[in-house]
């Protein structure tokens, strides 16, 4: 359904089919952007307790692997999918998890989650990297307002790289902290970090290397790096 803010004819690209799409031909372990394993990062991330607990929201959460590693007795992890199939892809998933019940999926849209039920921690890894540029003001504004005050917004910026098109759209760290922190969204974040990643906490291929991500659209020679920004909500 076109929402009111989308012209007649055009697609929604809040709900864009392009990712059921893929996930209904048949995306397994391995392919496109599916990594196979929870991020590096997330997992340093909880092991030195910088993770809150509570409830966390990972949205465009795909086979759910980092729903599965923030789940623990003490922290409830939803991860949101516009693909049915990518839900039961996620709920079949085998992962070791100390508290399975405590990872939950939904099939929805992240731009139509109640403001209302909010969260302790967000947690953004190639989601807004697949949002059309002209979505991105509504991604930041959804973010603050899912977001309990005093919260954490975790966003592993990914491609970092000089790319035309997508998805995946080229991001950059300036680029996240503009959307977070001026103009509407003035006022609602304090920047806890906002740094390049080290290769050792970047999945393989998306730490810079000369054999790692490549794109159609990418500029001859370039390669992809990952950034970490840690956002508290104001």
């Amino acid at each position: 359904m076109l929402s009111s803010e989308t012209p007649a004819g055009s697609i929604n690209e809040t709900v864009h089919p392009r990712w059921s799409a893929m996930w209904d031909a048949g995306l397994q372990v391995g392919d496109a952007f599916d990594t196979g394993t929870p991020s590096p990062c997330l997992l340093n991330e909880i092991a030195n307790d910088r993770v809150p607990l509570g409830r966390a929201l990972v949205p465009g959460c795909g086979r759910g692997y980092d729903v599965y590693a923030l789940a623990s007795p003490a922290r409830v992890a939803v991860g949101v999918e516009l693909s049915e199939t990518a839900m039961q892809a996620a709920r079949a998933f085998q992962y070791p998890c100390v508290t399975p019940e405590n990872a939950t999926f939904k099939q929805g849209n992240f731009f139509e989650l109640d403001p209302q039920d909010k969260f302790d921690f967000i947690y953004d890894y190639t989601f807004l990297c697949a949002l059309e540029p002209s979505v991105r003001p509504k991604w930041a504004r959804q973010m603050g307002e899912l977001t309990k005050p005093g919260g954490l917004l975790l966003t592993l910026v990914f491609p970092i790289c000089e790319k035309i098109g997508g998805p995946p759209f080229a991001v950059n760290l300036q680029l996240v902290e503009d959307l977070l922190m001026t103009g509407p969204e003035a006022g609602k974040w304090k920047k806890e970090v906002l740094e390049i990643l080290p290769p050792e906490l970047s999945h393989k291929g998306r730490d810079g290397g000369a054999q790692g991500f490549v794109q159609p659209g990418m500029i001859a020679g370039g390669s992809a790096f990952s950034g970490i920004g840690r956002w508290t909500r104001l």
